[in-house]
């Protein structure tokens, strides 16, 4: 349930249209980050379920596709354990899109949109910003939680 140690910085990249999986990727671990380009929402499921730091997607994976069993993970990590979610957006404004991102946003919790076009230095930014994150709120995974399910040290990023 946990970020797995966050794996090390691992992040996972699923946009499953055309090349933009293993580009994103090679941009990131250019980055110097490890990223793991995801070959389907099941492998995206089961990759986070081993441990990552980030998850970068674009929406198109997503949109239409039963997200249930996504949802579920996230609703059932702990609350100091928010893995952080990216999300590759078009320029499309009809309410119907706008309305599922919004759900989206609020299903996954920790959420940051970044709009199409994108620069290289805009996305490796965002997501070395999105794997820097947790590792505050990790060290504080040991400590011990009162009622309130929320971690009783005071030292969280």
């Amino acid at each position: 349930m946990e970020h797995a140690d966050a794996a090390s910085g691992r992040v996972l990249v699923f946009a499953p249209v055309g090349r933009d999986g293993p580009a994103s990727a090679e941009l990131l671990r250019r980055a110097g980050m490890h990223s793991v380009a995801c070959e389907g929402l099941a492998d995206l499921l089961a990759q986070i379920k081993t441990g990552a730091s980030a998850v970068f997607i674009a929406e198109e994976g997503l949109f239409g596709k039963d997200l249930a069993d996504l949802f579920s993970w996230v609703s059932e990590q702990p609350a100091w354990s928010d893995l952080p979610f990216i999300i590759l957006t078009s320029q499309q404004e009809q309410p119907g899109v706008t309305s599922w991102r919004r759900r989206l946003a609020d299903s996954l919790r920790n959420v940051s949109f970044l709009e199409r076009p994108v620069q290289p230095i805009t996305l490796s930014s965002a997501v070395h910003a999105a794997v820097r994150a947790p590792t505050g709120n990790m060290r504080c995974a040991p400590c011990s939680m009162h009622g309130s399910g929320q971690p009783s040290c005071s030292k969280v990023r």
